[in-house]
């Protein structure tokens, strides 16, 4: 339940991705929601920010036709400034996610 479920789904898809089933780690992104306003998403650094990043990546990867899309989830990443990608230390999405933004504009 609740964000502990959304890591879990988070989690899954990152493995997918690992493994380039962006169809199927899109998939899960979109069925997964962070509040980010408990303890795992504190401690964990962890939040909607962070599905949204990744969301923008699988969109890019699946082909120019979802180039629009991915910006869009790039942009609603830069909306969550205290997500990151790998935990409390990891780097900040914001950054990251507009980088990635500016990359898929030029």
């Amino acid at each position: 339940k609740g964000d502990e479920s959304a890591f879990l789904k988070l989690n899954q898809a990152i493995a997918l991705m690992h493994f380039r089933r962006y169809d199927k780690a899109l998939e899960l992104l979109r069925e997964t929601k962070v509040s980010g306003t408990g303890r795992s998403a504190s401690v964990l650094g962890l939040g909607q920010g962070t599905v949204e990043y990744y969301t923008g990546i699988c969109l890019s990867r699946l082909g120019s036709v979802y180039i629009p899309e991915a910006i869009q989830a790039f942009g609603q990443a830069q909306n969550f400034s205290s997500s990151t990608l790998f935990g409390p230390d990891g780097p900040l999405v914001a950054p990251l996610a507009k980088q990635a933004a500016e990359d898929l504009k030029n």
